[in-house]
């Protein structure tokens, strides 16, 4: 899923930052777009665990530390974590429906459900 997700970020002229981090067992991408002017970054990231805890841990913990070492690498312009989508690959099938609500509905609430 993550491939083909990237490969949407690539044909709509977007750019992946190289960044030399590594997040087992997460895979992660960072694009930025082409234009000066488009102050835009998206991050894809593919989770393996697909469990309700796995992404509330990953939400919670892991997501703020990536977007962290992200802009220590000096890869990025300032606006980075605020200008930045990020796009989460999982097999859902698992997760309860009412905390994938919670994060398509509010996620900065997402914590609350």
């Amino acid at each position: 899923m993550i491939k083909i997700l990237n490969n949407i970020m690539e044909s709509n002229g977007l750019t992946a930052v190289e960044l030399g981090l590594n997040y087992d067992p997460f895979k992660f991408c960072l694009y930025q777009a082409k234009n000066s002017h488009r102050e835009e970054y998206f991050l894809t990231i593919e989770l393996e665990d697909t469990s309700d805890d796995a992404l509330r841990n990953f939400l919670d913990e892991k997501a703020q530390e990536i977007f962290e070492d992200i802009q220590k690498t000096g890869k990025v312009e300032v606006f980075f974590e605020k200008n930045c989508t990020m796009l989460i690959c999982l097999k859902s099938a698992k997760l309860k429906s009412e905390l994938i609500l919670a994060l398509e509905e509010d996620p900065y609430n997402f914590k609350k459900t």
